[in-house]
């Protein structure tokens, strides 16, 4: 049947809108064509562990922690702040992941296990918060942040964290940062607490017109436990 779809006059001195005053949603809308949806309890990484050494010694990254498990920080870190600004929605103290048309924010509380023959030594929690904001017709950009949660415990070790490498569909292309884009320095000490923070940007090729794209950006991490008694871990 046809339908009479009369639409009011556009006011042209209207605003724009912004992440401020559109409420973001537990659930991201998967692209067209999808039948799902995806939430937060749908993203569940396993266990990640090094090589055990002849000693019987390995770290590995733990399973995500759900919103109830994860400690909590000690305080907002500035570099967090900073990193999300803007969006404060993004700069939560518990685990999730928050989406709005053109920024999409994901938390996550991850602990770092030290053990022997399979019994724990030590652990230690850290956040993940990465922000990925839509700037323009083809690009976007990544806002990473990392701290400990709430601060590396006094039986731990030092720990090195690095990135080992940003991944990628098709035209997607990110421009890695090199180790002087970091707010912060990227290792943490027994006692511990500083956050730190780095910039990424993306970019595709949108040279083909209407073309359709699906890019899945990922970061893969690389943590050095430096102390005899263990290895390391990548996640």
């Amino acid at each position: 049947m046809p339908v009479d779809l009369t639409l009011p006059t556009p006011d042209y001195t209207a605003p724009d809108p912004s992440s401020l005053n559109t409420p973001p949603d537990f659930y991201q809308t998967k692209p067209l064509g999808s039948s799902s949806t995806l939430t937060a309890s749908t993203l569940k990484a396993g266990e990640q562990c090094s090589k055990m050494d002849k000693r019987g010694r390995q770290v590995c990254f733990g399973k995500q922690l759900s919103k109830d498990k994860a400690p909590k920080k000690v305080a907002r870190a500035m570099a967090n702040a900073e990193a999300t600004a803007g969006v404060e929605w993004c700069n939560t103290d518990f685990s999730s992941i928050l989406a709005t048309r053109f920024t999409e924010c994901d938390v996550r509380t991850v602990p770092v296990i030290i053990r022997t023959d399979g019994v724990p030594d030590a652990i230690a929690y850290f956040m993940f918060l990465r922000m990925l904001q839509l700037d323009g017709q083809n690009s976007f950009t990544e806002h990473l942040t990392i701290e400990p949660a709430p601060q590396i415990p006094m039986d731990f070790a030092e720990i090195d964290m690095s990135i080992n490498q940003h991944l990628c569909q098709g035209s997607c292309t990110p421009v890695e940062p090199d180790g002087s884009a970091w707010t912060d320095k990227t290792w943490w000490t027994p006692g511990d607490m500083h956050s730190t923070s780095v910039t990424t940007p993306y970019t595709w090729d949108a040279s083909t017109p209407d073309q359709k794209y699906l890019f899945k950006p990922d970061i893969q991490i690389d943590a050095n436990i430096l102390r005899r008694t263990a290895r390391s871990a990548r996640s």
